[in-house]
């Protein structure tokens, strides 16, 4: 399957080097449920698109991503179903600084069975990372300037679903920008009825940083990031999906409100609404407003399919 996409943000209406303010897409991708299957998405961001706008991270951007990987089926007489294995690519260009930003690869390998229990493990992941400007980590840890080289396996475990509700939990190690880290990510979903469902998100990280690092000789980072997702399908077209999350590091709660309709395969219109909540305004001074940001976003796509 072949798709593009192509967005353009501006303020105040001004359309000078507006070229500059594009976001460029396209992919082409194979799925199967069973053989080979491989994906290649290219995306151009310029350096004067405004990220908050369009749910992207950064701007002034090449970023490109491939994978390929293979899934076949068990014996009839396993309990297991299928196997896969599939490596992915990751490589990130700033064209206006002219500078490599990040390059990752990986190789995943699972299995599932047929009970509805999946395993999947990462026992291969190794990336470079260049961190352009000092990185206020906590109030007390800074990441320095420089690229990092780290290696950082890790494992999902998903249950089968039991009736209305089905759980996982994924577990990441070692290397996190010159610290050595463990985190923890537990997942449960409840399935109310076959219109309403809700996941409770739960990240736990405990990373050890150099005593460098930090200004007070204590290197020790933890952070809890708590998130509730409930969605609501009123039929095949129509949905509504609320995101809330809350960030212990930065005491902030985000909001992420968004309808989408969906005429027909490869038509949609979303209306989102984003709000993001300070949970403790009189942690700086002057006070911080109790509203961090608010913005509606509407946004239409349609894929073609060649």
């Amino acid at each position: 399957m072949f798709t593009a996409s192509v967005a353009g943000t501006t303020e105040d209406f001004k359309f000078k080097n507006i070229g500059q303010a594009m976001d460029w897409n396209t992919s082409f991708s194979r799925t199967a449920r069973e053989g080979l299957s491989y994906g290649v998405y290219l995306d151009w961001i310029g350096k004067n698109f405004l990220p908050a706008l369009g749910f992207i991270e950064e701007n002034d951007l090449v970023d490109g991503n491939s994978n390929i990987g293979y899934r076949w089926k068990a014996k009839d007489e396993s309990k297991k179903a299928y196997y896969y294995m599939q490596t992915n690519f990751n490589y990130k260009w700033k064209p206006d600084l002219k500078k490599e930003e990040r390059k990752f690869v990986n190789i995943q390998t699972g299995v599932s069975f047929k009970s509805g229990i999946e395993i999947d493990l990462v026992p291969i992941e190794l990336w470079t990372d260049r961190v352009f400007e000092e990185w206020h980590l906590s109030d007390h840890i800074i990441i320095p300037t420089g690229v990092y080289k780290m290696y950082s396996p890790g494992m999902n475990f998903i249950t089968p679903q039991k009736g209305q509700y089905r759980g996982s939990i994924g577990v990441n190690l070692f290397d996190y920008y010159g610290g050595k880290r463990i985190s923890v990510h537990p997942i449960f979903t409840y399935f109310f009825n076959k219109h309403l469902s809700a996941t409770f998100d739960y990240q736990y990280d405990h990373i050890q940083f150099p005593e460098e690092f930090s200004d007070n000789g204590k290197g020790l980072f933890q952070s809890s990031l708590v998130r509730l997702n409930v969605s609501y399908y009123f039929n095949t077209r129509i949905s509504l999906k609320i995101l809330t999350q809350f960030d212990q590091l930065s005491n902030t709660i985000s909001t992420n409100l968004r309808m989408r309709y969906n005429p027909k395969e490869g038509t949609d219109l979303f209306i989102v609404l984003n709000q993001g909540l300070n949970t403790n305004t009189d942690r700086l001074s002057p006070k911080l407003p109790l509203m961090d940001n608010q913005a509606v976003i509407v946004k239409f796509l349609k894929t073609f399919v060649l």
